[in-house]
């Protein structure tokens, strides 16, 4: 009955306009097309075997997918491998292989590939979140909704969620981040049991971690108090507004919870829709 629920979503949702999917109640039909290469196979050859690769590997997903045209599963790991590293050389988004990359960093490696390796200037690139990045790409909000993620699901788009790993001060209400992380949004709306939540977004995750299983429920739960203490060169932020990542995240051993710090979203043919509004 599971499987009937999702493959009926998956169908209705392939024949929506731009429009109307992002009005849908859930979009889950490029879930088994986009891959979820974990971060450290070492088949890649990533620096220091991918342990700081979050952010070039789920960038990956999307992008060799969009490349191959967006409408059948990817599966060629060779072509990832090499596209990962590509991402994460110095003209693209220049990873550290100790520290990995911020949302700067992404945003320039994106802007870069989709530039010189998809030949594609109609796209649009946006952030939310509380990090600094280019004034061209900030959206002007500081925490990521839900409904500004959905928007950059689609046959031409996608979206990499920047998550902090957060250490909570029950006492304080006090989150202290002690590490980050990016994975890929593939779907949204709909639990694993095939029960529609809009409160739902489905990822690919790159860390070993997360096991064989591909697709991780995650539900988005927004904070109603507490500060947020994201480095220890800034004020501690309020917490209120930002969305806590449960469910089917796979927390870190060395974190409490996992906190949506920010969003980088790309639309392939965003710029042709704006000219047009």
């Amino acid at each position: 009955m599971k499987n009937l629920f999702i493959l009926s979503l998956c169908l209705s949702s392939a024949f929506l306009s731009a429009d109307e999917k992002s009005a849908a109640s859930a979009d889950i039909s490029a879930i088994d097309q986009i891959p979820d290469l974990v971060q450290t196979d070492p088949a890649g050859n990533f620096a220091r075997g991918g342990r700081s690769f979050c952010g070039p590997v789920s960038v990956s997903n999307s992008l060799v997918w969009l490349q191959a045209g967006s409408t059948v599963p990817f599966t060629d790991r060779k072509e990832q491998y090499d596209v990962v590293n590509l991402l994460a050389s110095t003209d693209y988004m220049n990873a550290d292989p100790v520290e990995g990359v911020g949302a700067v960093k992404v945003i320039r490696g994106v802007k870069r590939f989709v530039e010189a390796d998809l030949s594609d200037s109609r796209f649009k690139l946006s952030y939310q979140g509380w990090r600094s990045t280019p004034k061209g790409h900030f959206s002007g909000v500081r925490e990521p909704e839900l409904e500004w993620i959905r928007s950059f699901v689609g046959r031409s788009k996608s979206a990499w969620i920047n998550l902090g790993w957060y250490r909570h001060d029950k006492e304080t209400n006090e989150y202290e981040r002690v590490g980050g992380h990016w994975v890929t949004v593939v779907g949204y709306g709909v639990e694993e049991s095939g029960k529609l939540n809009d409160q739902i977004l489905v990822i690919h995750d790159p860390s070993p971690r997360t096991g064989k299983d591909p697709n991780d429920y995650v539900l988005f739960t927004k904070l109603k108090s507490g500060t947020m203490a994201v480095s220890s060169s800034r004020k501690p932020r309020p917490a209120k507004g930002f969305y806590l990542m449960e469910g089917g995240m796979h927390i870190k051993s060395t974190a409490d919870v996992a906190i949506m710090d920010g969003v980088v979203g790309l639309d392939l043919d965003g710029a042709e829709k704006e000219g047009a509004e």
